[in-house]
């Protein structure tokens, strides 16, 4: 399995576009031009919709035998992580 910058990753706007930073330095994970705003966000929710999926599988997979509260948790992770990538308030996906 590749190595990634663990999240969270932040957006920092800069002169043409932005730089998404993540890991504890903060170092430039990606630049976006301005025009691409929306893949912006998209980068910058990646690794909460990694982990929001990853979740979504433990507790869906019929060997783990979670409770329903377990999959209602994790459905709410997955909401607000696809609210991060449209760069809307979770209560408003």
């Amino acid at each position: 399995m590749l190595e990634q910058t663990p999240g969270p990753w932040r957006l920092q706007p800069i002169g043409n576009g932005y730089r998404v930073n993540g890991g504890p330095t903060l170092r430039a994970v990606a630049h976006v031009p301005a025009r691409r705003a929306g893949d912006a966000h998209l980068i910058v929710a990646a690794p909460e919709l990694l982990a929001a999926c990853e979740e979504l599988i433990r507790a869906a997979d019929p060997c783990c035998s979670l409770s329903i509260y377990a999959l209602d948790e994790a459905l709410d992770r997955a909401r607000h992580a696809v609210a991060q990538a449209h760069n809307q308030e979770a209560d408003n996906a």
